[in-house]
């Protein structure tokens, strides 16, 4: 999980095996170049609800970062609940939707959190760091 800086450089616990489900491609890649520098793994990098719901299903994940508009006919928040039922994957949403409604709409998901585009690093790390801290406590109590 995250040491406290944003240097990639080991930590005392396994980083999170994030998956990235972001259809503009330029956000995914600063998504990616942000969770690498935070010491956290891509394990998967979709573009649709679908591939992400599939994805899931065959790699090893601790974390969805989760678009909320995705192209096609399932977007983020039903992504990210079908991944919270089917395969007890939690999400943080990185979204330009930010206002309430989507926010309460987004609490069917049980996010570990809400990170507001445009993306700023810092903003990302913190999210990162607390769901692992989340995690880690989720697992502590299940094992």
């Amino acid at each position: 999980m995250y040491n406290g800086t944003m240097t990639g450089s080991a930590s005392r616990t396994p980083p999170l095996r994030v998956m990235i489900v972001e259809d503009e491609p330029l956000i995914s890649l600063a998504l990616q170049e942000i969770v690498r520098s935070c010491g956290h793994v891509i394990a998967a990098v979709v573009d649709n609800a679908e591939d992400a719901v599939a994805h899931a299903a065959h790699v090893e994940l601790d974390l969805a970062l989760m678009d909320i508009s995705l192209h096609g006919r399932q977007g983020g928040i039903d992504a990210a609940v079908a991944l919270r039922e089917a395969h007890d994957l939690r999400s943080i949403f990185v979204t330009a939707h930010t206002d309430p409604g989507t926010r309460d709409l987004a609490q069917a998901a049980w996010p570990l959190g809400l990170v507001a585009k445009p993306i700023h690093p810092a903003r990302l790390n913190a999210a990162l760091r607390n769901a692992a801290g989340t995690l880690a406590a989720l697992a502590a109590r299940a094992g």
